[in-house]
C-alpha cells in the first residue's frame, strides 16, 4: 500500500512522490480492538503549513482527587487541594534522587471512565488510562499494563532534625496485584513542575507523547539538499529541549519494535545571556547565550510587557521617555530620559522601578540573537527561566526578526526566478512554539500576538512554516485555528477544547470531529490528522522519540 502524505495536495505527490518528507508514525485503521497499524505517514515540508498540535490538558497525566501529594515538610494533601497551596512538593530529579520543587500550573477536568490499581506493596492508583507508567523498560500506558506487570515506585521518608527536614528515598519495582475499571464521573487532576516535569503522589512514575519533538527529530535525518533548504527555531518555554542531543535509551525497547533506535541530534541551545550561571550550575548542555539590546525593544513592546494603557499616565510617560531616544541606548539610558521628563511626579518612580526590574530578566546583554536562519539548523531558544510576560516579548522579537528576514530573502528569490539567476538561499525556517495559547489567546493581547498573527495571515507566502503546540486550543486564537491547514489532534476529553476544533470542522468530514477523537485507541500516541491539503481525515500513531525528552513529566505515586 502507499504512504500516507499529509500536508501535501495531489498535483504535489505526483510531482515529488515522498521527498520532503518527514515520518511521523503509521496509519491506524479499524476500530476497537480490531485497530492496527498500516501504512506510514508522511508529512510534508516542501511547502509552508500552519500547524496546531493539541493534546488533554496537563499534557494527557492525570490523577484523581484524591490522590495525596507529599510536600517539602512531610505533609500529604489532596491534589485537588493543590491550586492555592504555595508549599513546594516533592520530585524525582535525574539522579533518582526525591528533592523539593516549585509547581507552575494546575489542571483540572472530567472523565467517565477511570483505572484503579493496586500494588503488592499496598499502594494504589486511580488514573486515567492514557497515562504513562515507568516500567523496567521504558513508559507503557496504564492501559498497556495488566497484573503481573512491575512498574517503578518511590519510597519516601521525611524526618526533623534541628528543625530541617531530612530527606531519604529509595526506587525500587513494585508488582500491580488488581486491575479494575471505573466508570462514572470522575475530576481528575495534573500539575506542572518546570524544573523536573515530575511529582510524588502515592508513589509510580508517568510521561506524554513528544509529537512536536518527533516532527523535529526528523527535520534533522532529511537528506543534504532537502535539509539545507529549510531551518527550525524552537521556543522551549519549558526547559525540555536541550535534552535532544542525548539519545533515548530508555525508549530502546519502544523503539525496537519501529525498527529505530535511540538517537541524539545536534542540535543548538541557546539561553538568555543573564542566566547563563543558572544553566550551567543545573548542568544544562547548551550551546551559547543569547540577548537583545533596549533600543530594539519599541515602546509598544515595553507597554505590553509592563501591561500598561497607553492613555494612562505611566504610558503616556513610557513613551514620550522611549520615542525621544535614539541610536543603541540602554536601560539605564531610558531610566535618565524617565527622570529628564517633565512632570508626573511618582509615575516617573513607578515607571523607574519596572525598567530596573527588566535588567534582572536577564535578557539584556551584549551577545545578541544568533543567527536563526542558517540551512540546516535547528536552533532551541531556552526561555524557560523567564517570567511569562517576558517570554512573550522574546517570542514577538524573534517572530519579528524572521518574518523580516524571509520577506526580505522571498524578494530575492522571485527576483532570480525573473532574471534566471542564481542567489543564495536562505532556508525556509519552521518556528515551533509550545503552549501557544500563552502567546496567541483568544481572549487579551500579549507582546507576540501582533507578529504571531502577521505569520499566521502571511507568513506561508515568504515561506514560514508555524507549528503551535497547544493543550487549550479553545484558548487559542481564532485566526490562528482559522488558518491552520493541519490539525494534529490526541484525544481530546474537555467540551470545550472540542468545540474548539468544531468550529473549524471542513465539509469534507462524514462526522463529528468528536466522534473520530472518540473512536482513538487508548494507546500511546495516537491521535487523528485533519489535513486540508488532501481534504482528508487520518488515525494515526505517532513514533516513538529518538532522542531523550525531559518533558516526560512522571507521577511518583
Amino acid at each position: 500500500m502507499p504512504e500516507v502524505i499529509v500536508g501535501r495536495d495531489e498535483d504535489d505527490t505526483k510531482k515529488y512522490g515522498t521527498t520532503g518528507t518527514l515520518f511521523m508514525g503509521k496509519h491506524l485503521v479499524g476500530t476497537g480492538e480490531e485497530t492496527h497499524m498500516t501504512t506510514p505517514v508522511l508529512l510534508d515540508v516542501l511547502r509552508p503549513h500552519i500547524i496546531t498540535i493539541s493534546g488533554k490538558r496537563g499534557e494527557g497525566k492525570c490523577v484523581l482527587d484524591s490522590t495525596l501529594i507529599t510536600l517539602e515538610d512531610g505533609s500529604k494533601i489532596p491534589i485537588k487541594d493543590l491550586e492555592k497551596n504555595y508549599k513546594r512538593i516533592l520530585a524525582l530529579d535525574s539522579h533518582g534522587k526525591i528533592v523539593p520543587a516549585k509547581k507552575s500550573h494546575f489542571y483540572k477536568r472530567n472523565v467517565n471512565r477511570i483505572l484503579k490499581m493496586k500494588l503488592s506493596t499496598g499502594r494504589e492508583i486511580e488514573l486515567t488510562h492514557e497515562h504513562p507508567l515507568l516500567t523496567q523498560t521504558g513508559w507503557r500506558p496504564a492501559a498497556d499494563l495488566s497484573i503481573g506487570s512491575q512498574i517503578i515506585v518511590t519510597d519516601t521518608n521525611i524526618s526533623k532534625s534541628n528543625n530541617q527536614a531530612l530527606l531519604t528515598n529509595s526506587i525500587f519495582l513494585d508488582t500491580i496485584v488488581s486491575v479494575e475499571m471505573l466508570e462514572g464521573e470522575f475530576e481528575v487532576y495534573d500539575i506542572s513542575v518546570p524544573d523536573y516535569h515530575n511529582f510524588v503522589a502515592n508513589d509510580i512514575i508517568v510521561h506524554n507523547s513528544f509529537t512536536m519533538g518527533v516532527i523535529m527529530e526528523e527535520m534533522m535525518k532529511l537528506p543534504p539538499h532537502v535539509k539545507r533548504n529549510l531551518c527550525g527555531i524552537i521556543i522551549d518555554t519549558q526547559g525540555i529541549y536541550w535534552t535532544m542531543k542525548s539519545p533515548s535509551e530508555k525508549d530502546a525497547a519502544a523503539l525496537k519494535e519501529w525498527d529505530m533506535k535511540p538517537s541524539g541530534f545536534n542540535v543548538e541551545v541557546y539561553v538568555p545571556e543573564g542566566q547563563e550561571k543558572i544553566f550551567r550550575t543545573a548542568g544544562v548542555d547548551f550551546d551559547e547565550t543569547f540577548s537583545f539590546a533596549p533600543s530594539e525593544i519599541s515602546a509598544e513592546d515595553w507597554l505590553g510587557v509592563f501591561n500598561l494603557d497607553s492613555n494612562e499616565p505611566l504610558g503616556i510617560l513610557l513613551q514620550r521617555s522611549v520615542t525621544k531616544l535614539t541610536g543603541n541606548y540602554s536601560i539605564d539610558d531610558i531610566i535618565k530620559s524617565i527622570k529628564s521628563s517633565e512632570g508626573f511626579g511618582n509615575e516617573k518612580l513607578a515607571l523607574e522601578n519596572r525598567f530596573e526590574a527588566a535588567k534582572t530578566w536577564g535578557i539584556f546583554g551584549s551577545s545578541r540573537v544568533p543567527p536563526l536562519l542558517e540551512p540546516g539548523k535547528m536552533t532551541i531558544l531556552d526561555i524557560s527561566l523567564t517570567p511569562q510576560n517576558v517570554r512573550a516579548l522574546l517570542v514577538g522579537l524573534a517572530s519579528k526578526k524572521i518574518f523580516i528576514e524571509r520577506v526580505e530573502a522571498r524578494r530575492k528569490e522571485e527576483l532570480a526566478e525573473i532574471e534566471i539567476a542564481t542567489i543564495k538561499r536562505t532556508p525556509m525556517p519552521w518556528i515551533f512554539i509550545d503552549e501557544a495559547h500563552n502567546f496567541l489567546p483568544n481572549d487579551g493581547i500579549t507582546s507576540a500576538t501582533e507578529p504571531l498573527n502577521r505569520i499566521v495571515k502571511e507568513g506561508r507566502q515568504p515561506g514560514i512554516t508555524l507549528v503551535l503546540a497547544t493543550q487549550r486550543p479553545e484558548k487559542l486564537h481564532p485566526d490562528a485555528l482559522a488558518q491552520t491547514d493541519m490539525i494534529i489532534s490526541h484525544r481530546l476529553t474537555a467540551k470545550n477544547d472540542v468545540d474548539a476544533l468544531k468550529a473549524i470542522m471542513q465539509t469534507y468530514l462524514l462526522f463529528d470531529i468528536g466522534k473520530y477523537i472518540n473512536e482513538l485507541p487508548k494507546l500511546k500516541g495516537v491521535a487523528i490528522i485533519l489535513d486540508d491539503n488532501s481534504e482528508r481525515l487520518y488515525k494515526v500513531r505517532i513514533r516513538p522519540r529518538q532522542s531523550w525528552h525531559a518533558g516526560s513529566s512522571p507521577v511518583a505515586i
